[in-house]
């Protein structure tokens, strides 16, 4: 619509629940796959993102907590080296976040 900038749709419970059993499906296999194709760049960023997690104490946010889960998914798809994976995998992650 001209003048009334960009809308974003609501999700619905049902909606929520289809892309959770998407997220289910494709995460394990996006991590296999990433398992076989991950690089030391790939590892390394792993690594970090996991020694974070390790250091979350209850003073952390729970936004801190989200960007974390996001960027090691990210980082798993990254990895799969699979542009159409991870582009279904940042789908599913920014209609979930609209919930």
């Amino acid at each position: 619509f001209p003048r009334k900038g960009r809308v974003v749709a609501e999700l619905s419970l049902s909606d929520a629940r289809q892309l959770s059993q998407a997220r289910l499906i494709l995460e394990p296999k996006c991590a296999a796959l990433c398992a076989h194709r991950g690089d030391a760049e790939v590892l390394r960023r792993l690594t970090v993102n996991i020694e974070w997690l390790k250091r979350i104490d209850q003073n952390s946010t729970q936004a801190e907590h989200i960007e974390n889960d996001l960027e090691f998914h990210e980082i798993i798809s990254d990895g799969t080296s699979n542009k159409v994976l991870k582009n279904m995998i940042q789908y599913v992650h920014e209609r979930l976040a609209l919930y």
